[in-house]
């Protein structure tokens, strides 16, 4: 069987002599160290970074039976001003046994609404049965009004504001000063440790 290649005798020839003499192991530890501390630093500096932005967070909607205080006069949309996320789905669930559709408002079928500041378009049908649910995922930030095309703007109407997420955090300039200095003695111990194997080698 071979011997490792640090075990391995190197043999020196003076005056017809042959002697033995052993390679010394190179101390190759401290490259290995500093390497898994410049990994470590940069799963932690990462894994950090991604807790610190916030979640985009999902919206729900409820149809209920009954007036709202602004949205319907027969079924609601309830929260009937709500907030949603860029990204994030917006799901409406039915729980008035009646079907109904979540369409957006124009100046035609919803008179005297706001008015939209939202670019995205969206008409969903939403089951007669109770827990039947419709999703819409926003893609561009604005405020959006709608209302059922079965039962009118008058009898049932909602809006939502939707926002762009939170920007993900600022990278702190010292932490990534750090790590280019880590990753530089990384780099510089593995180029130590070879250049003192060759010499050993040379030897």
């Amino acid at each position: 069987m071979s011997q490792p290649l640090t075990d391995r005798p190197h043999v020196t020839r003076s005056a017809g002599l042959t002697a033995l003499k052993p390679i010394p192991r190179s101390n190759h530890s401290l490259e290995a160290k500093l390497l898994l501390a410049a990994l470590l630093a940069t799963f932690g500096f990462l894994v950090a970074t991604s807790l610190a932005r916030p979640a985009a967070a999902d919206t729900s909607i409820t149809v209920t039976v009954g007036s709202c205080s602004g949205g319907g006069t027969t079924y609601c949309f309830n929260p009937e001003a709500a907030s949603g996320t860029t990204g994030a789905p917006v799901t409406w669930t039915n729980q008035s046994g009646v079907g109904h559709t979540v369409t957006l408002c124009d100046a035609t079928n919803c008179p005297g609404f706001p008015g939209n500041t939202g670019s995205d378009t969206f008409s969903l049908s939403l089951g007669a049965a109770n827990g039947s649910t419709a999703s819409f995922t926003f893609s561009h930030p604005g405020t959006y009004y709608y209302y059922c095309m079965i039962h009118g703007y008058a009898a049932m109407h909602g809006g939502i504001t939707v926002t762009a997420p939170a920007p993900a955090p600022q990278v702190p300039e010292g932490t990534a000063f750090g790590l280019v200095i880590l990753a530089g003695l990384t780099g510089g111990a593995g180029l130590l440790w070879r250049r003192s194997r060759r010499r050993v080698r040379a030897d």
